[in-house]
């Protein structure tokens, strides 16, 4: 919608031009004066969107006004009336910056279907230029490198760089390329990775690519291992458009967490699968030696595994294990130990070599040598028993890697199992009373970071761990050796079906199950229950793992009838309510978008708001993205602080409505901000 001013001092014209120019359904006032001093000013205050002037008028005549606009720096459209005969002053007013000029006379009707025509022509042009200085102060003003790049000549490496925002700049100095002008500078500076995007994105077969976004691993001068996000698109005139934002703070976090969670959950099945072993539970040597080294490298995901052993005063490797995809690259011999390595190991339990330092993963005492390769890392944990070393496991990595307290607790638990494996095999009273028993769950249930009960075959309690008795609220009741249906005499029939198949051989496991004791009270449990054999191959009784979920399941009904009341609230507000990302893209937003903006909501989701909003209002959201992360920075963000301000967006006829907004972020458990909340209200 354009609001026009028209000044002439023949006050006859004005309201004759005003009801004309206001049937046009683009035009939504139109103000007129006698007074070109009254013009100047409401120009100055930017209360309209042109300005259609006669020339001949008393004390400030119609070029007089358009300079005194101008030279405020004031760059609104200016259509010029003047009479016949006046070239001169058309030249003039052409110098000084006039859209249009219009000769006054001739038919009326055509000459107002002139004027609108230009008026409409200024301010479209106007507005596009408004749109594309705003839209470059944003891109100086953003954190996001830009560069923009000619291709042409003998190809893309020698496209050069032709502009660059401060964020880009910054980003060469990084790699060492202040000074870089053309790709093939970057792709030999460091960024082959983004040349090798932008080759297969210009070398696309269709005729107008769409944008290009990808994850680019390049090396910076200092020789560390960085990670771009990069987007590419094609530009007109042979140009190409690159924005680059560096993730590898995000990426090397995620991939901690990832392998974290990724180890965690190896070690955890390693162990399961160890204990739950007929083999093991038997302590059949030497064949229990495989599936021990076979769990280490599960569990650690290393290559190759020796177990070593103290024969006749002498330290002998016993077995040796290579992963199948590493046998080219490790050799299955095994060189000596050396004896101040097994004094250190003796003391400490656990040793880790760093290929990188030739020592302990910090680099300290690099004299010391592991019986390892020397191009892999290792990490080695003592074999204990009756209070002695009788060994030590190895276990090597052809990655230059550091070993992590969890890898260390890991094989440390995997020597302890071996320990007491040869304690029960060399000892013959141990086999009697079924020494396998105790060597295996001693070692585990206790201690065990999960809810584990051992029963016999008659279901009497064998070992619970410390999690079972805290799950189910046992701390006062003394439950080794008594019946399982004794302790839980309301256990449903289904679960009682279940242990009968896994005496049987049967493993049996849920997901999510329930039950109802005498007390009323209902419980919710993920479990799994397997049988463990006798010496004999007999079924001795069974193993069960259970975790009580209850509070689990109450926070899923939690969270869908919170999920349903807001559905419910958002779906009935006359307040539009939306969920933008941190990078300003709707990921959710309520029906009243429809009334609010003519669009509905399955078109709105995955906008960017910068589609939605004229440059100035995006620069409001940006600049509170930016005041926060200060904030943030500083400590002093209050999380629940909510911003106000207006903003315009586009309706979907073409006209801009304005918005107040409130805004809050969206925070993870660790009140890190996700995302952000917007309720909007048309004003």
């Amino acid at each position: 919608m354009i609001k026009a001013l028209y000044v002439d001092d023949e006050t006859n014209l004005l309201e004759l031009t005003k009801i004309f120019l206001e049937r046009d359904p683009r035009i939504e006032v139109v103000v007129t004066t006698d007074s070109p001093q009254e013009a100047l000013r409401e120009a100055s205050a930017g209360n309209v969107d042109i300005i259609v002037s006669d020339y001949d008028m008393p004390i400030m005549d119609g070029l007089d006004l358009l300079k005194a606009i101008r030279s405020e720096g004031n760059d609104i459209p200016f259509i010029l009336f003047t009479g016949r005969g006046r070239e001169s002053v058309v030249v003039e007013a052409i110098n000084n910056g006039v859209d249009f000029y219009i000769q006054k006379g001739g038919d009326p009707r055509s000459q107002f279907a002139e004027l609108l025509h230009k008026m409409h022509k200024a301010v479209d042009r106007w507005r596009s230029d408004q749109e594309v200085m705003g839209f470059y102060e944003i891109v100086k003003a953003m954190d996001t490198s830009l560069l923009i790049m000619a291709v042409e000549g003998d190809g893309l490496q020698e496209a050069t760089i032709q502009q660059s925002n401060p964020a880009a700049q910054s980003l060469l100095k990084e790699f060492g390329l202040t000074g870089a002008k053309t790709l093939k500078e970057l792709r030999e500076g460091g960024l082959a990775g983004l040349y090798d995007v932008m080759q297969t994105f210009t070398s696309s077969s269709s005729d107008k690519p769409d944008s290009h976004f990808t994850e680019v691993e390049v090396t910076a001068s200092d020789g560390s291992v960085r990670y771009l996000d990069t987007d590419l698109a094609i530009l007109p005139g042979g140009r190409m458009g690159v924005t680059i934002i560096d993730i590898t703070k995000r990426v090397l976090a995620e991939r901690r967490s990832d392998e974290l969670s990724t180890r965690a959950t190896k070690q955890r099945q390693a162990a399961f699968d160890l204990i739950t072993d007929e083999v093991i539970a038997r302590a059949v040597i030497p064949d229990a030696y495989e599936r021990i080294s076979k769990a280490a490298i599960q569990g650690l995901g290393a290559d190759k595994v020796t177990i070593w052993l103290n024969q006749d005063g002498e330290m002998v490797c016993v077995h040796s294990h290579i992963d199948p995809a590493a046998e080219a690259f490790l050799s299955s011999e095994v060189s000596e130990c050396d004896s101040e390595f097994l004094d250190t190991l003796a003391t400490e339990k656990t040793f880790t070599l760093d290929a990188s330092t030739g020592g302990f993963g910090d680099g300290s005492n690099p004299s010391i040598s592991p019986p390892c390769c020397v191009d892999s890392s290792s990490i080695n944990a003592a074999i204990m028993a009756d209070g002695e070393m009788k060994g030590f496991i190895c276990a090597e990595s052809l990655e230059d890697k550091v070993w992590q307290r969890d890898e260390e607790f890991f094989l440390s638990n995997i020597a302890t199992v071996t320990g007491q494996m040869l304690m029960a095999n060399q000892r013959e009273e141990v086999k009697k009373d079924l020494s396998h028993s105790h060597m295996l769950l001693g070692y585990i249930v206790e201690n065990a970071q999960a809810s584990i009960a051992v029963h016999d075959k008659d279901l009497n309690y064998l070992y619970v761990s410390r999690k079972y008795i805290d799950h189910y609220g046992l701390q006062d009741h003394e439950i080794i050796g008594r019946h399982h249906y004794e302790v839980f005499p309301d256990l449903p029939q289904k679960w009682r079906d279940v242990h009968q198949r896994v005496l049987k051989g049967a493993r049996e496991f849920g997901d999510m199950d329930s039950f109802i004791r005498d007390d009323g009270t209902l419980h919710w449990t993920r479990w799994e229950c397997v049988p463990w054999y006798e010496r004999d191959g007999s079924i001795g009784g069974l193993i069960v793992y259970t975790e009580v979920i209850d509070k689990w399941v109450e926070d899923q009904e939690r969270l869908q009838s919170n999920e349903m009341l807001l559905r419910k609230i958002t779906e009935n507000l006359w307040d539009n309510v939306a969920v933008l990302d941190m990078d300003l893209n709707i990921t959710f937003v309520s029906n009243s978008i429809s009334q609010m903006r003519g669009i509905s909501p399955e078109e709105t989701i995955r906008t960017y708001v910068g589609d939605i909003m004229p440059p100035e209002s995006l620069s409001k959201i940006n600049d509170m993205m930016h005041e926060a992360e200060r904030m943030e920075e500083e400590g002093s963000l209050d999380p629940e602080k909510v911003w106000e301000f207006e903003i315009d967006m586009y309706h979907a006829l073409g006209h801009i409505i304005k918005a107040q907004i409130k805004a809050c972020f969206l925070r993870d458990k660790d009140m890190k901000p996700t995302g952000i909340l917007t309720i909007a209200r048309i004003n």
